[in-house]
């Protein structure tokens, strides 16, 4: 058979390259909305990657069967929009080590975040999902054409290979190391997902090589800030997806968050950066470690990770007796091994607060009964209010050493559970959309605040931060976000005190430096001047004693 005088073969050929372009064109559409483009270093290459899709996808279609093709084409279409919530909710690239070690904690959540998918995406998926469908139907391969089929694809294969092979060393000839977002921007996801994969192992060697390298990066946004106040128990305390954007803020004349407002009045007050590249769990890694979140993998989950600069450890050494805090299992996001990891005394996470409350250890029997115990449990949490009064209790029970608390609330986490909290009186009665829940939960969380705040000893540093934005864009609400950079506010207080005068670097309403690394290396910087205080005072009282 001539292939080039074959019109059935010539037709065919024009469906299988008209298919494939289609194809390749949406992908590299989705892909160009799942990438960021901050600078030139990141700068997007459409053509490359259509060219790269077409010559990895014409082997698939001119080989596989249609039945086969028509599941890859659904399967390539959630991909597709997969990826574009990703980085609408992100604000980076999707990278394969996250994902793998992501993939727990993301079924846990998953219908919290089934409301929050993009469904506004489909609109622009679908029509082309059916056109692929449409050239599919009347796609229909000549009879023996195989071992020609197999001629082209071989050939398509070695195409892509080399294109990949040019554009890897162009890449790294104008580049040098890259990361995964901009490797993405070059050659798409597929093969830098493989590299990683392959490459994962190494890769945990050097991210815990730029662990300890990090370790000497103290940032240093509040020195000024390091007055000399004295205090006894340290509480910080990340309050999950607490705005930026609700300081101040009010529903039809009633303030959202009152409590956290009237804090701020006698308080060091910061608008800090939030991270939550791979999660939540890079806030509290950031406060807790110290030092930036790894380059492209999940950080709790790196295998002996050093955490030699942790706030439990650095409180440890000050004498502290150190606690954590948190109403959700102890696996979730590997916490249980990292916290261990960073020298925690005491890990207290779901279970061990129910088990606590169950065999007395914390008699909160007569507001949280054990029949209505699982009442609340919300999802896989622990209600905030549960976990706070049952810190309140471990603060008050009698200790000879000061003592460091790391708490995590949780109520507050999307989809906003707590209109159904007995004994609160929702801020918007009739919610109905996010922000009305948002709104609702946050409120009920800032009450449960002021009560814990209520109950804490005088002379207590309390640290207030949030986790993460509710990433809310409406006409009523605007999400503290600039680009796909998110700010929260951070509290510092102690209790008793007015510590607002003190405050010389501005909270930065805007053009913001700060992040929860400037916290962590203010937190370090004053405990030790209090040691030093407490220690210069102790030895003045006995020399005076001695006279």
């Amino acid at each position: 058979m001539d292939l080039l005088t074959d019109m059935d073969f010539c037709r065919w050929l024009m469906f299988v390259f008209l298919l494939t372009a289609v194809w390749a064109s949406g992908l590299t559409i989705s892909q160009h909305c799942s990438i960021p483009a901050e600078d030139n270093y990141r700068r997007k290459d459409p053509v490359g990657r259509f060219v790269l899709s077409l010559f990895l996808l014409l082997p698939i279609v001119l080989l596989l069967p249609r039945p086969l093709i028509l599941v890859l084409l659904v399967l390539s279409l959630f991909w597709q929009w997969g990826t574009m919530y990703y980085y609408s909710y992100f604000g980076a690239a999707p990278e394969i080590m996250v994902l793998l070690n992501n993939a727990a904690e993301g079924a846990e959540v998953g219908n919290a975040m089934w409301a929050m998918l993009p469904w506004k995406h489909l609109l622009f998926l679908i029509p082309i999902f059916i056109i692929q469908v449409i050239l599919l139907y009347y796609f229909s391969p000549p009879v023996s054409v195989y071992p020609q089929c197999l001629l082209f694809a071989l050939f398509f294969i070695v195409c892509y290979g080399a294109l990949l092979s040019t554009l890897r060393v162009l890449a790294l000839k104008s580049h040098g190391r890259t990361t995964p977002g901009s490797r993405c921007a070059k050659f798409g996801f597929l093969p830098v997902f493989a590299e990683d994969i392959i490459f994962r192992y190494t890769q945990y060697d050097r991210l815990k090589e730029e662990a300890v390298n990090n370790e000497s990066k103290w940032s240093l946004g509040l020195h000024s800030e390091y007055q000399e106040f004295s205090f006894g128990d340290v509480v910080v305390m990340q309050v999950e997806t607490l705005d930026n954007a609700l300081i101040d803020y009010c529903v039809e004349g009633k303030m959202v968050i009152p409590f956290l407002n009237s804090l701020k009045e006698k308080s060091l007050f910061y608008r800090i950066g939030a991270n939550r590249r791979y999660g939540s769990a890079t806030a509290d890694f950031e406060m807790l470690a110290g030092i930036p979140p790894l380059d492209n993998c999940f950080n709790y989950k790196v295998p002996d990770l050093p955490y030699n600069t942790s706030l439990a450890r650095f409180f440890g050494e000050q004498g502290y007796e150190t606690f954590c805090f948190h109403g959700v299992h102890g696996s979730f996001y590997n916490r249980r091994n990292a916290y261990t990891a960073m020298n925690f005394d005491h890990l207290i996470f779901r279970d061990e607060i129910v088990e606590a409350i169950q065999n007395g250890k914390y008699p909160l029997h007569d507001e949280f009964p054990e029949e209505k115990l699982s009442d609340y449990l919300e999802k896989k949490w622990l209600r905030d209010d549960v976990v706070l009064k049952t810190v309140l209790k471990e603060i008050s029970s009698p200790s000879e050493r000061d003592r460091f608390f790391f708490v995590i609330t949780a109520t507050s986490h999307t989809p906003f559970p707590t209109s159904h909290v007995s004994g609160t009186v929702p801020l918007i009665p009739n919610e109905r959309t996010k922000q009305d829940k948002y709104l609702n939960s946050i409120h009920v969380v800032d009450d449960w605040l002021r009560s814990f705040y209520e109950g804490l000893p005088q002379g207590t540093l309390l640290v207030i931060y949030g986790d993460h934005t509710a990433k809310i864009q409406s006409e009523t609400f605007l999400s503290d976000i600039e680009g796909h950079r998110e700010f929260v506010p951070c509290f510092i207080h102690v209790v008793g005190e007015n510590l607002a005068p003190l405050q010389q670097v501005p909270c930065l309403t805007s053009k913001n430096t700060l992040s929860v690394r400037d916290v962590h290396s203010f937190l370090r910087d004053v405990t030790k001047r209090n040691a030093i205080d407490d220690m210069e005072k102790r030895f003045s009282k006995k020399s005076e004693l001695e006279k």
